[in-house]
């Protein structure tokens, strides 16, 4: 991806993020990026140096709120701690996060692990990354863990793939029309499970009903939702 691609993303990540807490509409528009930094837009102020004013001022003068904080300074300090630690999870300053292995799921694992080796397979020839999609539905052992990275490599596939052409969507109904049970799944869980791509479509204006191959794969559920 490039510089304006990741920004998009990350701000259309950054606003599921407010979204899903929630909070009020106010809140939910008053955050942007300025570089890899966090800021309130409206006044320019870093969250870093807001949250460490805060959770010091109260730690300083702690004497003074007794009747209204039952807390010592150093569960101030941890709450400080804890609260710039997310922080710059959200920024991406933070080391980034690996899904543990497990047998079987090398293939799909390291997909969700490495965006960027997602990309590029893609990009080289999407056929192995639909193959690896294919080899985890072949395997009948199944479990809680097994299916949640499955729906979070499809997250992924919506959000790195479909969120800059969906019609993408086309070669993966086409690769999986051989199956049509496993294309169903796969199909549904997308639109039916996926948390991202109803917004998607609406901020990039997709009908849809113009997506016929697509449609008339969808269960009830799906239905529900989009038709």
């Amino acid at each position: 991806m490039n510089d304006e691609q990741r920004q998009q993303l990350r701000d259309f990540f950054f606003f599921f993020y407010l979204y899903t807490h929630p909070v009020n509409e106010e809140t939910l528009y008053s955050f942007s990026f300025r570089g890899q930094d966090l800021v309130h837009t409206k006044t320019n102020i870093h969250m870093e140096h807001y949250f460490s004013v805060y959770h010091d001022y109260y730690s300083e003068h702690l004497d003074k709120h007794r009747d209204e904080l039952v807390i010592a300074p150093h569960e101030i300090n941890a709450c400080k701690h804890l609260t710039l630690e997310l922080l710059r999870a959200i920024e991406g300053k933070s080391p980034k996060l690996a899904m543990p292995s497990e047998e079987g799921l090398e293939d799909i694992l390291r997909l969700i692990n490495d965006v960027d080796y997602l990309i590029h397979s893609y990009s080289e020839n999407k056929t192995t990354v639909f193959g690896m999609m294919r080899d985890f539905l072949s395997d009948h052992r199944s479990n809680p863990y097994r299916e949640h990275c499955f729906c979070t490599l499809l997250q992924n596939y919506v959000c790195y793939i479909l969120y800059f052409k969906f019609d993408e969507i086309h070669d993966l109904v086409d690769y999986f029309k051989g199956t049509p049970s496993w294309c169903e799944t796969i199909i549904n869980k997308i639109f039916a499970d996926a948390i991202f791509i109803q917004k998607m479509m609406r901020q990039n204006r997709i009908d849809i009903t113009e997506y016929g191959d697509v449609v008339e794969l969808f269960d009830e559920e799906a239905r529900r939702i989009y038709l």
